[in-house]
């Protein structure tokens, strides 16, 4: 781990970012140079993800899968989908296996759902439909278990970068429309 942390730290440097989030064997780790190391940030024994740190980018108007895997869905009892700059309100969120609608953001409103209803083989994806610019961000798949000891944070095991790209037309060799 050490070599790894090692060669992380110095691309942070070379590319001047101040930090960064890694999974690592489904433990959370985050820091930075700037931060003064790496720690371990909520380890999670019986969640992993095959999309931590995925980026997406889309155009306009097109369907997007947001992805997050966790190995057993029996024990979720609170499913949500945030985005980093939404404050309260949430993405999409599922309690006790049903959409729970009332902390919805209003913008995503009937454009959001799970890809498989049931959540079989831990597949707590959801589709974003038609999105827009102002979709771009970063979403957070994070989850509450049966067993967590009450008033327990919600794991995040999964994050995307989501990217909407401006729709241009070209009008000629010189001039495009966006």
């Amino acid at each position: 781990m050490l070599k790894i942390k090692d060669f992380v730290s110095e691309k942070l440097k070379q590319t001047k970012i101040t930090g960064i989030i890694y999974w690592f064997f489904c433990s959370l780790v985050a820091g930075g140079p700037q931060t003064g190391g790496w720690e371990p940030v909520l380890p999670s024994s019986s969640l992993c993800s095959s999309a931590a740190g995925l980026n997406i980018t889309a155009g306009p108007g097109e369907n997007v899968t947001l992805t997050c895997k966790a190995e057993d869905t029996y024990s979720v009892v609170v499913l949500e989908w945030k985005r980093d700059n939404l404050g309260k309100k949430k993405v999409f969120v599922v309690k006790d296996g049903r959409p729970f609608l009332s902390p919805q953001h209003e913008s995503f409103k009937n454009r959001v759902f799970l890809l498989d209803p049931q959540m079989k083989n831990g597949d707590l994806s959801v589709v974003l439909k038609n999105v827009k610019i102002e979709d771009s961000g970063i979403y957070m798949c994070r989850v509450l278990e049966e067993n967590d000891p009450f008033g327990s944070p919600l794991k995040m095991i999964s994050s995307i970068n989501l990217s909407v790209y401006r729709s241009c037309r070209l009008i000629s060799p010189l001039v495009d429309y966006c």
